[in-house]
C-alpha cells in the first residue's frame, strides 16, 4: 500500500485474498472456483454468497443431497482455510402446496440450519409461496420513504432537480429485478404506480386535487408500459 509516498511493508497472504484491492475480485473467484465440483446437486456462486437447491422429489432424498453437498463443501473449506457461518446460512422450501411434506433437517456441521419463511438473496426477497407481496411491500414503503423527503423539498428546489431526484433515487427502487417481478399481482402493480403518480406530483408541484392529465406534459411513461417496452 502506498499513501503519500510511505510504503507500507510486504506481507505475506498465506489464505484468501487482499481485500479492496483491484484483483481482488478476480482472484477470490479463482480461489473459491473449483468449489463447484465438490458438489452433487445444484450449485450458484456470486461473489463470497453460494446457493446450493434441488428439486424436491422425495423430502429424505433431497435432505441427503443437500446434507451431502454441506458435508463436501465443509470438507473443501477446511483444505483451502474458508470458513463458512452456520448463523448466516437458511433453508427455504419453494412449494404452493397447502398441504406441504415435513422434510428432515439440513445440517451445517453439527448446527442445524434454519428454515425460514422468505429469503432475501441480491436485493430481492424470495418467499417460500412463490409469490413477490413480501419484497414489493418492502420496496414500496422504501420508495415511499422518499417520496416524503422530496415532497418536503418540492417548494425549495426547482421542478428539474426535483425530477432528477426522483429519477435517479426512487424509480430505480420501483424497477429492481421488474423482470422477475413481472408476475405478481394487479394490486402489487399499482402500489408502485401510485408511488411514481405521488413522485410526479412532487416534481411538478402539484397536489392531490390535480387531475392526472395535468401530470402528462412530464412525458412519464406507466411502470407497466416500462416494462414491456424494455
Amino acid at each position: 500500500m502506498v499513501v503519500s509516498n510511505s510504503f507500507s511493508p510486504w506481507a505475506k497472504v498465506t489464505s484468501g485474498v487482499p481485500q479492496g484491492s483491484i484483483l481482488g475480485p478476480l482472484l477470490f473467484i479463482l480461489y473459491i472456483n473449483d468449489i463447484v465440483s465438490e458438489v452433487s446437486g445444484n450449485i450458484h456462486l456470486f461473489a463470497d454468497d453460494t446457493s446450493l437447491y434441488v428439486n424436491v422429489d422425495t423430502p429424505e432424498l433431497s435432505a441427503s443431497i443437500l446434507n451431502s453437498d454441506r458435508r463436501a463443501k465443509s470438507n473443501w473449506s477446511k483444505v483451502w482455510l474458508v470458513t463458512f457461518n452456520p448463523s448466516n446460512t437458511e433453508s427455504i422450501i419453494f412449494s404452493r402446496k397447502k398441504d406441504k411434506l415435513q422434510h428432515p433437517p439440513l445440517l451445517m456441521g453439527d448446527t442445524p440450519i434454519a428454515t425460514v419463511k422468505s429469503h432475501k438473496h441480491m436485493g430481492l426477497s424470495f418467499s417460500e409461496d412463490v409469490k413477490w407481496n413480501i419484497h414489493i411491500s418492502a420496496m414500496v414503503n422504501k420508495a415511499w420513504t422518499r417520496i416524503e423527503l422530496l415532497r418536503s423539498l418540492k417548494c425549495v428546489l426547482s421542478r428539474s432537480s426535483l425530477e432528477k431526484m426522483y429519477m435517479y433515487f426512487i424509480r430505480p427502487l420501483l424497477e429492481y429485478a421488474e423482470i422477475i417481478c413481472d408476475n405478481c399481482s394487479v394490486e402489487m402493480h399499482n402500489d408502485g404506480e401510485a408511488v411514481q403518480i405521488e413522485g410526479a406530483r412532487s416534481a411538478t408541484g402539484a397536489t392531490k386535487l390535480c387531475s392526472l392529465y395535468f401530470l402528462n406534459f412530464l412525458k412519464w411513461e406507466r411502470l407497466v408500459i416500462r416494462r414491456r417496452n424494455n
